[in-house]
């Protein structure tokens, strides 16, 4: 049986994660180019070795219960942002500066912003604003371990959807 195929632009969570790789590129971090700015289903892929790249992944939903309206839920769509750079397996400097500048410069583009440059949710649904959450301190580990340097963060857009 073969599934349907329903396009990323056609979900919320989707629509989220092309606008957040469309606002990533646009803030031309160097060293990165256009090309490797990845949206996948995770940011975990061991074989991954043409470097640096941008992962972006989702990461989690969260509904806020004293929130929305009779006819719209509040709803943070949690977006997993990875910089990766091939790493030493060591926790020196090696990278860290720049890893350092991509995480700071997209921390700064998303940190408490309303304006997605005009984004279309599906459903009419609408962004209320952005916020960082922490990163995970296991990803940055096992990411060294598996020979990634990388810097890490989630992006949470909270949006306004119908309840329909």
């Amino acid at each position: 049986m073969s599934l349907p195929n329903i396009e990323l632009s056609e979900t919320v969570t989707g629509a989220l994660l092309l606008a957040t790789q469309a606002t990533l590129q646009s803030l031309e971090l160097p060293g990165l180019n256009e090309g490797r700015f990845h949206v996948r289903k995770a940011l975990w892929d061991t074989g991954l070795t043409d470097f640096p790249l941008c992962l972006i992944a989702p990461a989690s939903l969260g509904v806020d219960w004293n929130a929305g309206t009779n006819e719209r839920e509040d709803i943070t769509h949690s977006i997993s942002v990875a910089f990766v750079a091939a790493g030493n397996r060591t926790a020196d400097q090696t990278n860290l500066g720049l890893l350092l500048h991509w995480e700071e410069r997209a921390r700064r583009r998303f940190l408490n912003q309303v304006d997605m440059s005009g984004l279309v949710l599906p459903g009419g649904a609408t962004i209320n604003r952005t916020n960082i959450n922490p990163p995970s301190e296991t990803f940055l580990s096992a990411a060294m371990r598996i020979g990634w340097d990388a810097q890490y963060l989630i992006i949470g857009y909270q949006v306004r959807e119908p309840r329909t």
